[in-house]
């Protein structure tokens, strides 16, 4: 992944103006997959709640920390490396429409094993890493610098 530092004065394109986007958090095998495959795969195992589906987010990944993210999206019932990545895509309610499952969580309900192309939403996608920001981003997350 080519991979930039945030250093502040990165912008990146869920903080610009208009740009709507969903977080989809994972483990970092996972997220180099999707960054090939630009398909998402419905887990067979359904969540207590919400059943199957494609579980997303409004919370960016500088937002909370690691505990607070798993506490939020897994009712801590997830390992850490759960959210150790994070899938970006556009948010386009038709093409992935989702309904509510909790505060700032949604669900895109689909059979298990369902195959979702998202290679016409999909945006990059960013790990954990042990620099100041705690976050390293594919650089085309990077919004256009002025």
């Amino acid at each position: 992944m080519p991979r930039t530092p945030h250093t502040g004065q990165v912008k990146y394109v869920w903080e610009l103006a208009g740009v709507h986007v969903w977080f989809h958090y994972t483990n970092v095998d996972f997220a180099r997959e999707i960054d090939k495959q630009r398909r998402l795969v419905v887990s067979p195992r359904a969540h207590q709640v919400h059943g199957h589906g494609v579980f997303l987010t409004t919370i960016g990944p500088q937002e909370l920390t690691v505990e607070e993210l798993i506490r939020r999206l897994f009712a801590a019932q997830r390992a850490h490396d759960n959210v150790g990545a994070a899938v970006v895509l556009m948010r386009d309610d038709d093409l992935l429409p989702v309904v509510s499952a909790g505060s700032r969580a949604y669900v895109h309900v689909a059979d298990p094993r369902a195959e979702i192309d998202i290679s016409s939403i999909y945006l990059g996608y960013g790990c954990r890493e042990d620099n100041d920001d705690g976050w390293m981003f594919t650089k085309n997350l990077h919004a256009p610098s002025r």
